[in-house]
């Protein structure tokens, strides 16, 4: 085993370099792109160039499941009619309880 070997930390990139450094990432990536095209119109010159792209992970293609809403029995009360109790009775009571001379 060779001795550990602390490493260099990385300093920060300014907006600039980040920017040049995307840049030039979308530049080879086009790059890539049109060799791949070439290459394909040199093997097979009649035939429509295939579709060049980054590969996808199968999820990335699969859409969301969209789930029913749960049927009610029809004797059942509607969700609407339903009573609803005072959302601000219990803080009211809380606050009666620790500050009597407010109510």
């Amino acid at each position: 085993m060779g001795r550990k070997v602390a490493k260099k930390k990385k300093k920060a990139l300014s907006a600039e370099e980040v920017e040049l450094k995307r840049l030039e990432t979308k530049r080879k990536r086009h790059e890539k792109y049109l060799r791949m095209k070439e290459k394909q119109a040199i093997e097979n010159p009649n035939k429509e160039p295939k579709k060049i792209g980054r590969p996808r992970s199968p999820k990335a293609k699969k859409l969301p499941r969209v789930k029913n809403a749960p049927t009610r029995s029809p004797d059942s009360p509607d969700p609407s009619d339903a009573v609803e109790p005072a959302p601000f009775d219990a803080l009211l009571r809380a606050i009666a309880i620790v500050h009597p001379e407010l109510i």
